[in-house]
């Protein structure tokens, strides 16, 4: 963060926290100290503001480590879906949405405004408009372990002049013991008028010892001609594997690496512990548990130095702080992580920039929530009414101006149709 620069408020829909990025691919979550990574694969603006997406990501159900992946078990599948449960929604960009029954029992909200109406074909509106369908897969065997049979088919802009199309392919589950294995539904193309993503996988033996199939994706093809290939290992336990990626080839021949472990230590979480760019610059990474400790960037194209996260938990928050070779950041959030259900757990409330020394404070932001009840419901949901960014200092101790931004005559989905700015300079 440049000092000076502008700092824009929080959507109140948007509850996405500030991740701390050292790089274009990495961010760890301040308040839970999840690494999360963003590798791009396909990317392909649509009209009316709907992404043709595609990517390595490792964003994370609720933060706990769990891997995003169906039944082939690999960390491609990057799809929106609902996870097993049916209440957790996970976008195309890898954020996941919580939903809660309403007072009408088909319909459900999320904490972050998301609206799903169940009925024979399941619909999820979010506040930008953006319109998601998902259906019912009948032609699925799902007697072994559970996982959920509702499949996002079609998402649509908010003036519905872009829609994505997902088609998908269901086959057959192993025989084990005379008992039918779950089917394997993969995602095999995304289109749109203009444009078509091909996804392509090979089997192998999810379970060693009685070989139940999965299957790990190969390469994925826009338009039948541009190619990006996946080259992957097994790795978790002996008795379960995950196919981790370890190499990213693009289309122009250029080559993203990562060491990721398979967590047969660690349960379901699989740790990255580096990347290394397609121009030679590196990402090392330490944990404990599942939080970063420590980001180390070398090499050529990356922002080199090593930033350090701590963690502490005073009178019932959680803050962190993260110092690096440029600057000290300490941010502090309501609750500590893991969290709970209060509707206020998590979020940012104040975040200070210091020198790297931590001597000089260059700029403070204060968050004020206040608690908002989702429509025909008891479901609680935090807004925004109100961000203060001091700039030049303590303003108790020293002059600095303040700049406010006030959040006003709420919607239905929590989005202000009011916001009112203004500054004070003071003076010591």
């Amino acid at each position: 963060m440049a000092l000076g620069a502008e700092v824009p408020a929080n959507n109140p829909n948007n509850l996405m926290r500030s991740h701390v990025g050292q790089t274009g691919f990495t961010s760890v979550d301040p308040y839970s100290g999840v690494l999360s990574y963003h590798i791009p694969l396909v990317n392909i603006p649509e009209n009316d503001g709907l992404s043709f997406y595609f990517a390595l990501n490792s964003h994370l159900p609720n933060g706990q480590g769990e891997n995003i992946a169906d039944n082939s078990r690999n960390l491609f599948n990057l799809y929106p879906h609902m996870l097993p449960g049916l209440n957790v929604f996970v976008d195309q960009y890898g954020r996941t949405h919580n939903f809660k029954v309403s007072n009408n029992k088909n319909i459900y909200y999320s904490i972050d405004h998301w609206k799903e109406v169940r009925s024979n074909d399941w619909y999820i509106y979010t506040p930008d408009g953006v319109t998601y369908t998902l259906k019912l897969l009948n032609n699925v065997n799902w007697s072994y372990w559970p996982f959920n049979q509702w499949v996002v088919t079609e998402i649509k802009s908010k003036n519905g002049e872009t829609t994505l199309t997902y088609n998908y392919d269901v086959r057959a589950g192993t025989i084990r013991n005379g008992v039918g294995a779950n089917s394997t539904v993969l995602l095999t193309s995304i289109t749109t008028d203009d444009n078509k993503i091909k996804l392509n996988y090979s089997p192998y033996c999810v379970y060693g010892r009685d070989c139940i199939k999965g299957y790990y994706l190969t390469n994925i093809k826009l338009n039948d001609k541009y190619t990006w290939r996946i080259t992957s290992l097994a790795g978790g336990s002996s008795a379960s594997n995950i196919m981790l990626p370890t190499k990213l080839t693009y289309p122009d021949g250029s080559i993203i690496k990562f060491n990721i472990d398979g967590g047969a230590s660690q349960g379901s979480y699989s740790a990255l512990h580096s990347i290394t760019y397609s121009d030679g610059g590196k990402s090392d990474f330490t944990y404990s548990g599942t939080h970063v400790t420590q980001q180390t960037n070398s090499g050529p194209g990356v922002t080199t130095g090593t930033w350090n996260y701590s963690y502490a938990y005073p009178n019932g928050t959680t803050v962190t702080t993260v110092t690096g070779p440029n600057d000290k950041r300490e941010l502090t959030f309501n609750g500590r992580y893991p969290n709970s259900n209060d509707w206020n757990t998590g979020l940012l409330i104040n975040e200070k920039l210091y020198s790297a020394d931590g001597k000089t404070l260059y700029q403070t932001i204060d968050k004020t929530w206040k608690e908002f009840t989702l429509p025909d419901s008891t479901i609680k949901a935090p807004e925004l009414t109100k961000q203060v960014i001091s700039r030049g200092g303590d303003c108790k101790m020293q002059s600095c101006m303040e700049y406010i931004t006030e959040f006003k005559d709420f919607d239905s989905y929590g989005y202000p149709k009011t916001e009112v700015e203004s500054s004070v300079k003071h003076t010591v």
